[in-house]
């Protein structure tokens, strides 16, 4: 088998430019940053504050993308028959129009409620909503996002 002497693979010129600029962290691109992760924690907060108020049990996020909320102390679950996080996350989804991430897609136990949520697509269904939000002092008290938060909220006490 021959392998090639020298592989290649770079951002074209007009990239490189992009990052060296970005690189070099002017104040729009760190203003832009700042916002945006003010935005995601707001949001953030604001979902796991829903499902914590239903009594599911959810690590406070600090960071990531993803909250991890498990829904196995609300009783919910057996009287609707849900066994197990795919037919949570299918009545989620199905009933409510709630999505979530079955934690058995990452590895969790099969029969454990638990999940993925991510908030990003709270932020707004469109490109001028989505900057309305990021430029908000309470982005979880825009229409949508509020919408949204009401939702999760009907879903999650369909489930108590």
């Amino acid at each position: 088998m021959r392998y090639p002497r020298r592989t290649v693979s770079q951002f074209g010129a007009p990239m490189q430019d992009v990052a060296a600029y970005v690189l070099d962290e002017p104040s729009e691109v760190r203003e832009h940053v700042a916002a945006g992760r003010k935005l995601h924690v707001a949001v953030a907060q604001a979902v796991y504050r829903e499902f914590v108020a239903a009594g599911a049990a959810c690590r406070q996020p600090t960071a990531a993308f993803y909250l991890y909320p498990d829904l196995s102390p609300l009783a919910g679950l057996g009287r609707h028959g849900l066994a197990g996080a795919d037919a949570v996350a299918g009545f989620l989804l199905d009933k409510h129009g709630v999505g979530v991430l079955s934690g058995a897609a990452f590895g969790d136990h099969p029969d454990a409620p638990r999940f993925r949520v991510a908030t990003s697509l709270l932020y707004g269904e469109s490109e001028e909503q989505r900057w309305q939000a990021l430029s908000s002092d309470a982005p979880a008290e825009l229409p949508w996002v509020a919408a949204a938060l009401t939702q999760l909220r009907t879903a999650l006490a369909d489930l108590r």
